[in-house]
């Protein structure tokens, strides 16, 4: 993650949209929540629950992070940011398929890759 990913991330976040963050690993989720945190307003609320790790803005918006060996099944989204590395984890079309399934529900879907 990096700081201009996570200006960007809590300035969807802040217009309602609700996110999804993929990182390669549950250390590095960590670390992704701890960035977009430190530079989300102030009305925003973290949880900081391993494995559960979000945030939750007044708009409604609403940034989730996952770790990819978490993965995203029974969550949407409308933007799924695909961390660092996360693309060479995710290799096979039933992977790509399921990633897809998050984003289906959204008008505005899309998936940005670090």
């Amino acid at each position: 993650m990096n700081r201009y990913a996570a200006v960007g991330i809590n300035q969807d976040a802040e217009l309602g949209k609700r996110i999804i963050v993929l990182t390669v690993t549950t250390t590095e989720s960590r670390a992704a929540l701890e960035e977009i945190a430190a530079l989300a307003p102030a009305e925003a609320s973290a949880r900081r629950a391993n494995g559960l790790e979000s945030i939750r803005y007044p708009s409604g918006g609403r940034v989730t992070i996952r770790s990819h060996r978490q993965g995203t099944r029974g969550h949407s989204a409308d933007v799924l940011y695909l961390d660092g590395g996360v693309d060479a984890q995710v290799r096979d079309t039933a992977a790509w398929d399921s990633l897809r399934a998050t984003l289906a529900a959204s008008p505005h879907a899309e998936i940005i890759r670090a």
